[in-house]
């Protein structure tokens, strides 16, 4: 304190008012589940528990990280880079939508059955790397896709194309056979946006009016819903890429992991067109951030990096709370937080790895 204010030529009568954070002591990792080829998204639904998409093309379902899938369904003929869940309408079942390198969109119905497939969007000419559902409960399935060469799809399945349906389809699942309900199948989006010049990596719909996008041309890109318009773009001013994006409700702030190693935060209520620099960058991460997510509820967020970390921040530090580091040659390339401060990382060695925080433990 005294070289502090030595350094900034404050009075020692000076009245100081100090504002810190606790450092958060994390366990160590502990792999609960080895998938037979890398782990690409992980996901926490309340009710239905972690959902964990792969490079293997299936989707697993998780009621307890320390025990095996409960149910687990083969649909892409590619791998899966992300899925995103729709509001919740029915205690019995929820629907998801993923996609994938085979182009095609798929919607699936998930309840203690298993997963049900349901429909299939087609109309992507390259890989798909992002989806986000629509926010609010409708009486069709509305989403927004995105693919590598940065082109963005709103779909619908009340669109004003026609759909065909296919017939009942015999399906192997576990080493059972069982018959499935017709598939809707569409294959024309009720639009397609143009604004990146590079792949898009990450899609959030927090709300019915506006969603946004991020991608490898540095940019964040706030969208009117309804118009498919540009309302806005903001860009971090350096030679970087977005790589992921999570959105926190309770906070009303953007995080952001980037090529650069860096993290950054936005605030989505300027009202400029254009705007250079987000309001906070993070520094502590030595390569690539792969994959950030926030806590519920709560000014933290984890973020995980190419340089073989996951590290817990909070909004108030510019220092990581923690840092947990996998063993060499390992890095993680997904990661969620439950509502119990639980963190789960997917990484490059196809485990499920699971960090206890001080206060998941007490619980």
């Amino acid at each position: 304190m005294k070289e502090f204010g030595i350094q900034e030529k404050l009075s020692s009568e000076s009245v100081l008012a100090i504002e810190y954070c606790y450092a958060a002591s994390i366990s160590k990792p502990q792999i609960t589940y080895t998938s037979p080829d890398w782990i690409s998204r992980l996901r926490i639904h309340d009710q239905f528990g972690l959902i964990s998409a792969c490079y293997d093309g299936l989707l697993r379902r998780f009621v307890s990280p320390y025990d095996k899938p409960v149910s687990q369904r083969l649909g892409h003929s590619g791998s899966i880079k992300d899925f995103s869940f729709f509001p919740q309408s029915d205690d019995s079942k929820v629907l998801l939508v993923s996609g994938g390198t085979d182009l095609k969109a798929r919607a699936w119905e998930l309840s203690e059955a298993g997963f049900e497939q349901t429909a299939v969007f087609t109309g992507h000419k390259d890989s798909i790397q992002a989806l986000s559902a629509f926010p609010e409960s409708a009486s069709s399935l509305r989403f927004i896709s995105a693919s590598w060469d940065g082109e963005i799809l709103i779909w619908s399945s009340s669109s004003g194309a026609a759909p065909t349906v296919s017939k009942k389809r015999r399906v192997q699942v576990e080493d059972e056979v069982k018959q499935e309900s017709p598939l809707l199948e569409i294959d024309e989006p009720v639009a397609r946006l143009h604004e990146h010049s590079g792949s898009v990596s990450s899609l959030v719909w927090p709300h019915p009016l506006a969603f946004y996008s991020a991608g490898w041309d540095d940019k964040l890109i706030h969208w009117d819903a309804q118009r498919g318009e540009v309302v806005s773009c903001w860009s971090s001013g350096q030679t970087t890429a977005f790589l992921c994006l999570d959105y926190s409700l309770s906070a009303n702030l953007f995080v952001s992991g980037h090529s650069d190693a860096s993290v950054r935060t936005w605030d989505p209520r300027t009202t400029s067109r254009a705007r250079t620099g987000a309001i906070s960058t993070f520094k502590s991460h030595a390569k690539w951030v792969n994959d950030v997510c926030w806590f519920k509820g709560e000014g933290k967020f984890v973020s995980c990096s190419t340089d073989q970390t996951v590290k817990l921040w909070d909004l108030r530090s510019n220092i990581p709370l923690a840092t947990m580091n996998l063993r060499e040659g390992v890095w993680p390339l997904s990661v969620t937080v439950d509502r119990d401060e639980t963190i789960f990382c997917g990484s490059s060695d196809s485990s499920l790895q699971v960090f206890r925080s001080e206060s998941s433990i007490r619980q």
